[in-house]
């Protein structure tokens, strides 16, 4: 999805991930369970681009795991930061050390692509965790 300049100007800065939340609340249902949302930001902090990777069996879409395909995709929105949003079930809604560990190393894999990670949010339908919180919170 690109949107143009009327439509990101109304859209919210995102300056934390309560922003970055709200944002992902507007462009996806609260049925969503699975599936991964990559938000592009632009240097003034708006959203520029996103893309929803969806895996049911229509779409098929894989989630992107490398940070360099994600500094890639968030490049190709126009963007040159980025938050990722991955859909789970309400029990795995709390970020895990394994959660803090791959959104460490995502960070400086985008980091080495030109890309800034922001955050990565963990969401069950309107409910949301931020996995850089989490890691901040362990002094990591």
């Amino acid at each position: 999805m690109r949107l143009n300049r009327e439509e990101r100007r109304r859209l919210p800065k995102v300056l934390g991930p309560h922003d970055a939340a709200r944002v992902v609340q507007a462009l996806v249902c609260p049925e969503h369970h699975e599936g991964q949302l990559v938000l592009a930001l632009d240097w003034t902090g708006r959203l520029c681009g996103a893309e929803f990777r969806c895996p049911c069996e229509v779409c098929r879409d894989e989630p992107l795991i490398d940070g360099r395909d994600l500094a890639d995709l968030t490049a190709a929105l126009g963007g040159i930061e980025l938050v990722l949003a991955t859909f789970v079930e309400d029990a795995h809604l709390a970020p895990s050390v394994a959660d803090v560990a791959r959104f460490e190393g995502l960070g400086l894999e985008c980091t080495g692509a030109g890309v800034e990670l922001l955050d990565h949010l963990l969401f069950s339908g309107h409910r949301w965790r931020s996995v850089r919180e989490v890691s901040v919170g362990l002094g990591a």
